[in-house]
């Protein structure tokens, strides 16, 4: 019988002849290999936490060697730069779920993909509950990466996209419009990946259960029929911090919130904000008394947008038209000339104290949602569904619109509530056919 290998080495090296100095030497290299990599996994393990918790820009070098008890001289023997330590974590969570879309494509139809593709990542994180795996990084902060590593990470992400994509094929079926299918594909992996965020609030022995309402919501939508689309739409807002035309100070905080989506808070310095808006750094310091001001007021204005457009939909006679006139508002605005939102994810920088604020603000926004999803079930325009699990996957997918453009090219926000919305609220499986 084949012996374990950590157990091979240790027969081995109590049989070798004493003067065989070749053996003894092999031991040594596969006990410092083993050692070696031990140790390569904990500091990815500390890089992952402090990433998530910090953003990939807010978490130095040194930090991750303090988490690990090195020296940060000591640590560059395993990664010489923070980049290199980025990309190693960002390409294991590609390649887990490169795995588990692997396993998804050999499932016959794309609705048993799409499910096997969800209750996959949903029991790989199961398994990081109960210590049967490592935390994944966050994979938001992709775009915050510098050459050359970023190439190799991009690349892989765009194989990952790829995979997904196939998921959603058959040949069997008519052959989906490529812009459609980039755009379904998005919100897919959007939404599977958002699950790390949102699922820790359930048992981790709940997570298959949560995932089949996840799948129901994902393949059914939200309507009883194909029929009832498309919903209600609201009537322009006259936005409290905006005048006719964006203001200066508008301008000022959209280009802060394209560049703090883009390069996470930490990453997105005085620099950047300025030179979007082509204004010296004394200027903006003329506007602005600092950064963190500048991103609390993001904050503040993307709530602001939230709610009001929460308010305003429930002036909606049906719960599916409150849902639906909310969702393509506000998927509009991010593709508008007064988006984006600031997304959830970008809270991760900030301070403990302001953080555990905002995301408790942005947890109370999304769980909003669940008004018109029960209302709508009540007066028979929305199907029986998990209205909490349903909730996630609405916020998810609004904050996911701003990245639309990298996989579909120019877009109008109408064409992103034909393309984007409307799988998401009528099932992705609908839109292909």
């Amino acid at each position: 019988m084949t012996k374990p290998e950590d157990e091979m080495t240790g027969l081995e090296a109590s049989t070798a002849p004493p003067d065989d100095v070749a053996t003894r030497g092999a031991v040594r290299q596969t006990r410092t290999k083993r050692r070696s990599e031990a140790r390569r996994f904990e500091i990815l393990a500390a890089a992952v936490s402090l990433f998530n918790e910090k953003g990939l820009r807010g978490t130095m070098l040194s930090d991750v060697a303090q988490a690990v008890g090195l020296s940060t001289n000591s640590l560059c023997y395993y990664f010489r730069k923070k980049d290199d330590l980025a990309a190693a974590c960002f390409m294991d969570a590609i390649d887990i779920l490169r795995a588990i879309v692997a396993k998804a494509t050999l499932r016959p139809t794309p609705e048993l993909r799409v499910r096997e593709f969800a209750s996959g990542f949903a029991a790989r994180l199961a398994r990081e509950v109960n210590g049967g795996g490592g935390k994944l990084v966050g994979i938001y902060d992709l775009r915050a990466l510098v050459k050359p590593q970023s190439d190799v990470v991009f690349a892989a992400y765009n194989s990952l996209f790829r995979e997904v994509r196939a998921l959603l094929s058959a040949p069997d079926r008519p052959s989906p419009d490529r812009r459609q299918l980039n755009a379904s594909a998005h919100l897919l992996l959007s939404l599977v990946h958002s699950m790390r965020i949102w699922i820790g609030q359930y048992a981790a022995e709940d997570y298959e259960r949560v995932a089949d309402h996840f799948c129901d919501v994902m393949v059914a939508g939200f309507a009883p029929s194909p029929g009832a689309w498309p919903p209600a739409s609201l009537a322009p807002i006259a936005w409290p911090f905006e005048a006719d035309a964006p203001s200066a100070r508008d301008a000022f905080l959209r280009a802060a919130t394209l560049t703090i989506n883009e390069f996470g808070f930490s990453g997105a310095s005085v620099d950047k904000i300025s030179a979007r808006l082509q204004l010296t750094k004394g200027a903006f310091y003329h506007h602005n008394d600092n950064k963190e001001g500048l991103f609390s007021e993001c904050a503040a204005r993307t709530f602001a947008v939230i709610r009001e457009v929460q308010n305003e939909a429930q002036r909606q006679p049906t719960g599916w038209d409150e849902l639906g006139s909310a969702i393509t508002h506000l998927v509009r605005f991010q593709l508008s000339d007064r988006g984006p939102l600031l997304r959830a994810t970008a809270l991760s920088a900030l301070p403990a104290h302001e953080r555990a604020e905002m995301i408790d603000a942005t947890n109370k926004l999304s769980e909003r949602f669940v008004y018109p999803i029960v209302k709508g079930m009540a007066d028979g325009s929305i199907r029986p569904l998990h209205p909490l699990v349903g909730s996630h996957l609405v916020s998810a997918m609004i904050y996911a619109a701003t990245e639309l453009p990298l996989w579909l090219g120019e877009i109008s926000p109408d064409q992103a509530v034909d393309l984007y919305a409307k799988p998401l609220l009528l099932g992705v499986l609908a839109a292909q056919e």
